[in-house]
């Protein structure tokens, strides 16, 4: 009798880590990026609102290169862990939020932000997003997390801080920092709702601000001349580095 062959492994970027339903039903599913990811990421940024890309990168009219989305789902292990979340449209699986954290210098702090989908917010993702970058970044051993948010963006504020988060001043007033300590003990996360469930969850904002200036030399750059941006010289947006950095940048 002839054997059938045995599946092909599942390659580990494509293993969801959470999989449920949608308050209308649409099977949401969050996993790492991955380099087969490019078309989704330029697709899901040029979706995304004025507001929402001004919240995210610092600039309402942010355009995304298609060699930026390359190295954004290319992430170097060592540095930067990355997440999506996918909606399963019409055959078809269509990004509808992104979340990533970047390590340190001291390689025990890390730095994360996430952006939702205008469509896709109020939802419950951001909540998923960050518990599970929470998640990462204890098993990980690190020792603290935290994110720069527009004081103005009052739904994530409120929302990190029912994560666990504390908020800290920066030396700019329209910039707020997002603290938590990590223990290694994921236990104390808020509970999620379990997985395939109906998920209308607490509503957030659209975005943390990418990882600041500090993460790489183009970006401390950038920071010197946006001046338009209300949190220049703190949190401005990077062309060269638009989310975090990855494996050919060395921060400076």
């Amino acid at each position: 009798m002839r054997a059938h062959p045995a599946p092909a492994p599942v390659p580990p970027h494509h293993r969801p880590f959470n999989v449920w339903r949608a308050a209308d039903g649409t099977t949401l599913t969050l996993r790492p990026v991955c380099p087969e990811d490019v078309e989704r990421t330029l697709r899901f940024v040029e979706s995304l609102s004025y507001g929402t890309r001004y919240f995210r990168f610092g600039r309402g009219d942010f355009r995304l290169e298609e060699a930026e989305a390359r190295c954004i789902c290319s992430p170097n292990p060592t540095e930067c862990v990355a997440f999506i979340v996918l909606a399963a449209r019409e055959g078809d699986e269509q990004e509808v939020a992104s979340g990533r954290y970047c390590l340190d210098a001291d390689g025990r702090s890390c730095e994360f932000a996430l952006v939702v989908g205008d469509d896709w917010q109020g939802n419950g993702i951001a909540r998923r997003l960050i518990a599970t970058l929470i998640d990462s970044a204890s098993r990980r051993g690190l020792a603290r997390m935290y994110g720069r948010v527009l004081a103005t963006n009052r739904s994530m504020i409120a929302l990190a801080q029912r994560m666990g988060f504390h908020l800290k001043p920066t030396e700019s007033r329209a910039v707020v920092e997002v603290e938590r300590l990590l223990d290694g003990d994921t236990t104390t996360l808020p509970p999620m709702p379990p997985t395939q469930s109906i998920d209308g969850t607490a509503p957030e904002g659209p975005a943390c601000l990418l990882p600041g200036p500090q993460v790489c030399r183009n970006a401390a750059r950038r920071a010197k001349r946006g001046a338009d941006h209300p949190a220049a010289g703190v949190n401005a947006s990077c062309r060269a580095c638009p989310w975090a950095p990855w494996a050919n940048h060395r921060r400076g």
